[in-house]
């Protein structure tokens, strides 16, 4: 009985994780793992607006990073990623949206607002 209580507690733990994906055109940087371009898988959970996001390539976590739900004032129309530059000229991903939700996730502890919530 209590063992089956534990993988029913496993069991919603993971079905409560959220899922999206993401494209990317350029070399990226995540939390100090450089990103090549392509299709990534994201999961995250967390309480409250702070979660942790795992990126995926296929079944393998590439990269893990902190990340802050943010708000949007509509649900978004499609996928999208914002980027800064980096100290060594690629890209840093801040922020990425997904088409059809009315949040986005702000990559990193310092995150700026977002940029399409300001539209």
């Amino acid at each position: 009985g209590v063992l089956a209580g534990i993988a029913m507690l496993f069991a919603t733990t993971a079905l409560a994780a959220e899922k999206g994906s993401m494209k990317l055109f350029d070399p990226t940087q995540v939390n100090g793992v450089q990103l090549s371009p392509g299709d990534y898988a994201l999961q995250w959970e967390g309480t409250g607006n702070n979660v942790q996001v795992q990126i995926l390539k296929g079944k393998r976590v590439v990269a893990t990073t902190a990340a802050s739900l943010v708000q949007l004032k509509t649900p978004a129309s499609q996928n999208m990623t914002s980027t800064r530059p980096a100290e060594d000229n690629t890209k840093a991903l801040t922020e990425v949206v997904f088409r059809g939700k009315s949040y986005a996730l702000a990559i990193g502890s310092n995150a700026p607002e977002s940029d399409v919530a300001k539209k």
